[in-house]
């Protein structure tokens, strides 16, 4: 299992008003991004930590270059609690900004740094991707984070759970079921599952939207 905090989705779905969250730099948790006016905290679960991730929904091109160079100057030495798990630092500065583009590349750039990358950095690198519409890329470092070691019987299903993302980005609504199936099955055997299910089948009612659009789906077809 991965070694690292990793993210708890929780969205109050339908037409129930989504949570706004602020947390203040240097407090470990991860960003913020601001789906349209509100804030949803996310939530993925990849260990026992549990902290919330937030989306912004874009921003200036401009704006976004000349805060990838700065980054590049000031985090390529961050440790990976800074860079990967800190409010306000590292890549998630850049995600709060809503430029996930860039995030993605900071990653990458910091991943080159490092002779050995934890699989949760593998998947935020999917997250920034997946929410530029990179498919491709989003895919591949999705496949990073998956566990090898993870046993049949584990009570967590982060494989199923990754792997769905991954049917998802990949338009197969078959192997999408069958992983979203597993994990409704082991819902109750982990809270990190019935979270982690949460997402997932926002996905599904949404199955022909990109990633992004999909999460925000809900909110926007509310009343």
């Amino acid at each position: 299992m991965p070694t690292i905090a990793s993210l708890l989705l929780t969205f109050a779905l339908g037409s129930t008003n989504l949570l706004a969250t602020a947390a203040p730099a240097g407090a470990k948790m991860p960003p913020l991004f601001a789906l349209g006016s509100a804030n949803i905290p996310l939530v993925f679960a990849l260990g026992s930590a549990k902290i919330p991730f937030v989306f912004a929904l874009g921003s200036a091109n401009s704006d976004c270059a000349a805060s990838y160079q700065a980054h590049l100057r000031t985090d390529m030495d961050l440790s990976l609690d800074a860079f990967d798990q800190t409010e306000g630092q590292g890549f998630r500065a850049l995600a709060r900004a809503g430029c996930y583009r860039e995030a993605g590349d900071l990653i990458e750039a910091w991943m080159k740094r490092r002779d050995a990358v934890p699989s949760n950095v593998h998947w935020h690198l999917a997250q920034m991707r997946a929410h530029h519409d990179d498919r491709p890329a989003a895919i591949a470092a999705a496949r990073r984070s998956l566990q090898p070691a993870e046993a049949p019987d584990a009570a967590f299903k982060w494989n199923d759970y990754a792997l769905a993302t991954i049917a998802f980005l990949e338009r197969d609504r078959t192997a999408f079921d069958r992983h979203r199936n597993a994990l409704a099955t082991a819902a109750s055997q982990h809270a990190g599952n019935a979270l982690n299910l949460k997402l997932i089948d926002l996905l599904g009612r949404h199955f022909d939207l990109n990633y992004l659009q999909a999460q925000r789906a809900d909110r926007e077809s509310g009343p």
